[in-house]
């Protein structure tokens, strides 16, 4: 049998299906923050303040770095060459001779 060759569909599915799994989990990190905030600002003022405060100064989180299979990219360069093989191996288009 032969393999499947991937289809642009697949791709954007793919894509989308991503995105999706991405906002799901920046959901999630939003909702254990407020909850802990809201712990805090009961029990324990300095900690609510500093998590506050910290909320306001959040670093871009593009700088961490980046694990693919026991690997570790810290480069822009490396991320961009990273991410570019993972969403060019999703699409391989194959056109008829």
């Amino acid at each position: 049998m032969a393999p499947k060759i991937p289809s642009y569909k697949d791709y954007k599915d793919s894509k989308h299906r991503f995105r999706l799994k991405m906002r799901e989990l920046e959901h999630t990190q939003e909702q254990d923050f407020f909850r802990e905030v809201e712990h805090n600002s009961e029990i324990d003022q300095n900690k609510f303040w500093y998590l506050v405060n910290s909320s306001r100064k959040r670093k871009c989180r593009y700088d961490e770095p980046l694990h693919v299979e026991g690997e570790v990219y810290r480069s822009t360069t490396e991320k961009l060459l990273v991410w570019e093989n993972y969403f060019s191996s999703l699409y391989v288009c194959h056109w008829p001779s």
